[in-house]
């Protein structure tokens, strides 16, 4: 079932009878409210756009039952009667709004020959932050989003976490930030421009996760000069190990020599390299 709503509402609910919950939608948000004795429920997908200048419509692509939509102005401060005690459980949003900026940021690279990891390096990198679950990332090449969406979503997911990533290159930089508003992560990120090593020597914070993704000779120029403030342990990705070893061929011999360093290969799709490797380090003092 499709509601479609008022052009002046900030706020929805919509009463799912076959879960005994409420949906919530602020913005680009949408929660899943249930009441605490039926236990946490999420439907497989809910699919929501909204526009200034047009109706909002939220469908539910799941056998969620009859939705009675009920909605009320954000001024009004409405309560909720329909539940008791209810608790909000995770974003649903990410399986299709999310999905979409990252699909499209994908097609773009592909397209425009913009350099990116590619789904399957993505992923694994993904499965590195999941790991670590990190406080702090720092992404060195940030270049239309790519890479960051795939580790903002995991941070999200966490509930913990934030991102700051650097790229030299001004318009990129103001494209990733679209992406990552248009995602629903720019909560999560900090975008600066300039070269990389400048801006790492401006870091002071600990930094528990480190991507290396900017020009291959950087690499280890970056590393030393954000390596004083990696915690113990940190995790050091770097990208294009496969096919710009030879440039970075000082920063490999140094984390392959004092730490756990590992080469993971991987065959990709991708119209400028079919495979490439990415390095994992994990530092310690």
């Amino acid at each position: 079932m499709t509601s479609v709503l008022p052009l002046d509402f900030k706020e929805v609910f919509v009463y799912d009878c076959s879960h005994r919950g409420i949906i919530r939608c602020n913005k680009n948000l949408a929660y899943l409210l249930t009441d605490v004795k039926f236990g946490t429920r999420r439907p497989r997908a809910i699919q929501f756009s909204h526009s200034l200048r047009s109706p909002v419509r939220l469908r539910c692509r799941s056998h969620l039952g009859f939705l009675l939509g009920c909605f009320f102005a954000y001024a009004a401060k409405p309560h909720l009667p329909v539940l008791g005690e209810i608790k909000t459980t995770r974003v649903l949003m990410e399986a299709y709004m999310f999905d979409e900026v990252l699909q499209e940021v994908e097609a773009q690279c592909k397209a425009e020959s913009i350099p990116m990891l590619g789904e399957e390096k993505a992923k694994f990198l993904a499965a590195c932050v999941e790991e670590a679950k990190p406080s702090l990332i720092v992404e060195c090449g940030t270049a239309i989003g790519y890479s960051g969406l795939w580790m903002l979503r995991v941070l999200r997911e966490a509930g913990v976490g934030r991102l700051i990533t650097i790229e030299i290159d001004a318009d990129r930089a103001a494209q990733a930030r679209a992406n990552f508003e248009r995602a629903g992560v720019a909560d999560l990120v900090d975008s600066r421009i300039g070269d990389a090593q400048e801006v790492l020597e401006s870091i002071q914070e600990p930094v528990d996760f480190l991507l290396l993704d900017n020009n291959f000779s950087n690499y280890f120029p970056c590393f030393q000069a954000i390596e004083s403030r990696l915690t113990d342990p940190a995790t050091v990705v770097a990208d294009n190990v496969g096919i710009g070893a030879d440039s970075m061929a000082d920063y490999l011999g140094h984390v392959r020599e004092r730490y756990e360093s590992e080469t993971h290969w991987f065959d990709i799709d991708l119209p400028w390299v079919k495979q490439d490797a990415i390095e994992v380090s994990i530092y310690r003092r």
